[in-house]
């Protein structure tokens, strides 16, 4: 399947299943973690039906191999799910790369060690008894805007010893600027999660990025609805929203 017709089969299925919310009206926006009041909202976490996870598994996995027939991503041994939404996309993906003729390992971190057990890294990242000095892993999540939980999933990593970074594969990159509400005491980032990342040696793969995404809710929202939009993009995006 062309990453044309796979990107607009996800998309239906978010919007089907409510997964993009968008706010009526500014009294209605959303806050995030970082005081930012957007006019829309991405739960990939509602996609949690067997119907969700195998559109989940061939799309992610289609995608992953892809890049690498592009020459983009390099090739790996294991997949990685950061705790705890990337779990249920770590096992998706393996299960969709199997079905495509590669078998992968699955690995996801616990956010409290375990305190009994084996007393390896499996104390902190599950699947790790099949990891091999200098192996390859390839880290998936559903969503990145400040791109926190991935440093901090990149340290967990760091437990395994000697190891590769092929690279994060995300469902959505929300194009926003790091940083925060845009104040003196709060300062706009000047740059977005995914280029810090790609910066920092990490390459960085979506699916679907912010204008895929308002580009399928255009139709179904009103044109105040879709200003909201251009201009929350404008004072906190990395891009400008296309209309």
């Amino acid at each position: 399947m062309e990453l044309i017709q796979l990107k607009k089969d996800l998309l239906a299925h978010m919007l089907a299943r409510n997964v993009i919310r968008t706010a009526e009206s500014p009294d209605k926006f959303f806050k995030f973690k970082s005081g930012r009041l957007s006019p829309n909202f991405f739960n990939l976490g509602i996609l949690n039906s067997g119907k969700d996870l195998s559109l989940l598994s061939k799309s992610l996995a289609q995608f992953t191999l892809e890049m690498q027939k592009q020459g983009k991503l390099s090739s790996f041994q294991h997949v990685f799910g950061p705790a705890y939404k990337g779990i249920p996309l770590a096992t998706a993906l393996g299960i969709g790369l199997n079905e495509l003729g590669l078998d992968v390992g699955v690995m996801y971190d616990r956010k409290e060690e375990k305190g009994h057990g084996d007393p390896s890294a499996d104390k902190i990242i599950m699947g790790s008894h099949a990891f091999k000095p200098g192996d390859s892993i390839l880290m998936v999540d559903d969503v990145v805007t400040t791109g926190g939980t991935k440093v901090d999933a990149l340290e967990k990593l760091k437990l395994l010893g000697e190891h590769k970074l092929a690279g994060l594969v995300l469902i959505v990159d929300r194009q926003e600027k790091m940083g925060g509400i845009g104040t003196a005491e709060d300062p706009i980032g000047e740059k977005s999660a995914v280029e810090s990342l790609q910066e920092a040696g990490i390459k960085t793969f979506s699916l679907l990025n912010a204008q895929d995404v308002f580009d399928a809710c255009k139709p179904m929202i009103s044109d105040s609805v879709k200003q909201s939009w251009v201009e929350y993009y404008d004072k906190y995006g990395a891009v400008r929203l296309m209309g």
